[in-house]
C-alpha cells in the first residue's frame, strides 16, 4: 500500500523559498552519497532498512534493538544473506556498530542551505548472516 503523500505536499506548497530549496538540496545530496556509497561498498544487498528512528525521550529502553531484532526476523524469513542502512553523523550512527553491522563506505557530503553550509559524514553498515 502507498502512503498518501497529500500531506507533505500540502507542507511543501506552504513553504517559503528558503525552506523548498534547503529540502531539494538536501534530498538531492543524500540521494547521490547514497548511491556513491553504495557503489564505495561494491555488494548488492538482500534487504535494507530505509529508515530507523527513536525518539530520544525513549533511547536506552532498548526499543532500536527490538525493532532491529523484529526486522532482522523478517530479513531471515526472506532468506537476506545481507542487509545494509545508511546513516551520517547527525544520527547515533554508533547504534549500528552496537548491533553488530560493519561499516562498508563512507563519504563526506557538503550541503549549500539558504542558512550556509553544512557537512555531514554519511555511512553505509552492512549486516551478513550466516553463509553471506
Amino acid at each position: 500500500m502507498q502512503e498518501d503523500s497529500t500531506h507533505h505536499t500540502l507542507i511543501m506548497l506552504s513553504a517559503s523559498d528558503d525552506e523548498r530549496f534547503d529540502t531539494i538540496e538536501h534530498l538531492t545530496k543524500a540521494d547521490e552519497a547514497m548511491n556513491d556509497l553504495h557503489e564505495l561498498a561494491d555488494h548488492d544487498y538482500d534487504g535494507s532498512i530505509e529508515f530507523l528512528c527513536v525518539s530520544e525521550k525513549a533511547q536506552g529502553l532498548k526499543i532500536g534493538r527490538k525493532l532491529w531484532i523484529e526486522a532482522s526476523n523478517y530479513f531471515i524469513s526472506k532468506k537476506a544473506r545481507s542487509v545494509c542502512v545508511v546513516t551520517d553523523t547527525s544520527c547515533n550512527f554508533g547504534f549500528y556498530d552496537h548491533i553488530g553491522f560493519s561499516r562498508a563506505a563512507t563519504k563526506d557530503v557538503g550541503f549549500n542551505y539558504s542558512t550556509g553550509q553544512k557537512k555531514l559524514e554519511m555511512f553505509l553498515y552492512d549486516y551478513y548472516y550466516l553463509g553471506g
